[in-house]
């Protein structure tokens, strides 16, 4: 708890293959370990001993994180104001939640397409892909489906976040947590 640390209290902790982040109770984040992908969102690509601070500018000027989830190569926080937002490397299958390949520091996930006027609630991470509950009570997914985990019914990656099939066993009923696995 020395360096950025110092005189912080952390309020959650996620850990993923090589990397773990954290949030303070004031709402920012730190992440140390490994960094080939970019991973701990400070803009380079030296890996880390110990916590260095996520970059706060940008999409996260202004905003304090509420969770945070750490895969593989990428890892992705959900504002307090229901904003996503990923960094690191999307591995080419859209682990980033739009259209970019790489992001050093945190940026947004793209609302434009099935989250237009939403916001999000909650957020897990899985090895290669993540989800999160919106406030129309709807699951949405993105990255990686090779097994069908983004719940869809195909085994297609998508860069941007794409609803969940709620028919079925789901149809009527309401998502109260989620989580992501590999």
């Amino acid at each position: 708890t020395s360096g950025v640390l110092a005189g912080k209290t952390l309020a959650y902790i996620s850990a993923g293959f090589t990397n773990v982040c954290a949030i303070d109770t004031a709402g920012k984040a730190y992440c140390w370990g490994q960094n080939s992908s970019g991973e701990l969102g400070n803009g380079t690509y030296t890996g880390s001993g110990v916590p260095v601070a996520v970059d706060t500018s940008g999409v996260l000027a202004g905003r304090s994180l509420a969770t945070i989830g750490v895969s593989e190569t990428n890892v992705c926080a959900l504002t307090t104001d229901g904003v996503g937002v990923c960094w690191g490397d999307s591995g080419g299958v859209g682990q980033l939640g739009s259209s970019i390949s790489f992001a050093l520091t945190p940026a947004a996930v793209d609302t434009s397409g099935s989250l237009a006027g939403k916001t999000v609630s909650q957020l897990s991470v899985g090895g290669a892909h993540s989800c999160v509950l919106a406030s129309d009570g709807n699951l949405y997914c993105w990255g990686f489906s090779g097994w069908g985990q983004r719940g869809d019914g195909t085994m297609s990656n998508v860069n941007t976040p794409a609803p969940v099939t709620m028919t079925g066993l789901l149809s009527g009923k309401t998502v109260s947590i989620l989580d992501a696995g590999y």
